[in-house]
């Protein structure tokens, strides 16, 4: 049964996730509207096979689940959700497994593609000067672990209310991403 949050708590997940096309099937799934792998195909604009290979390596791992399967004639058309919505990764239990750089490994990844895309973002606002002008902020402070915490719960907060925002494709919008990095600043 689908959910909003799903804890992603073993390694054979977080390294399943490190693919861009498998964060982009499950992301587009997370809708909660059953699609085949020939439509995410058309969707995302990738080989069937190609898609289609990569629901199975989301379905083995248990972030995919088969919701219909309807017959066509000699096929069968098999429907597909992603589990949840949202992925919260229970570090802990990376922390103690001997996959050390599944966390490294995953990041990595995620950051890569959110810096291809927002470069390319920014490449296509100088190329057309339009409107949609992406936004990049770099911010420091020091912090205790009070105020630490405080700035957590309000930046989960945030991805809440982002979350709560109407998510249907129309004629006049435009799909935005938004990425949130913390960290200790080491020199």
């Amino acid at each position: 049964m689908s959910k909003d949050i799903y804890e992603i708590n073993s390694y054979d997940q977080m390294k399943v996730l490190t693919h861009p096309l498998r964060r982009e099937i499950f992301n587009l799934l997370g809708d909660f509207l059953p699609r085949t792998s020939q439509q995410l195909s058309k969707e995302l604009k990738e080989p069937r096979n190609k898609v289609h290979y990569h629901i199975k390596e989301l379905m083995k791992v248990g972030l995919l689940e088969l919701v219909e399967i309807k017959k066509k004639g000699n096929f069968e058309e098999k429907y597909y959700i992603a589990v949840a919505n949202k992925i919260k990764y229970n570090l802990d239990v990376e922390k103690s497994s001997n996959n050390s750089n599944s966390r490294y490994e995953l990041d990595h990844s995620i950051l890569t593609q959110v810096m291809d895309k927002y470069l390319n973002a920014v490449q296509g606002y100088e190329s057309n000067k339009s409107s949609l002008n992406p936004m990049l902020l770099g911010l420091r402070k020091d912090l205790n672990e009070i105020e630490l915490d405080q700035l957590k719960q309000d930046l989960i907060k945030l991805i809440d209310k982002w979350f709560e925002l109407k998510n249907e494709k129309e004629n006049n919008t435009t799909l935005w991403e938004i990425t949130i990095s913390l960290f200790p600043s080491i020199q």
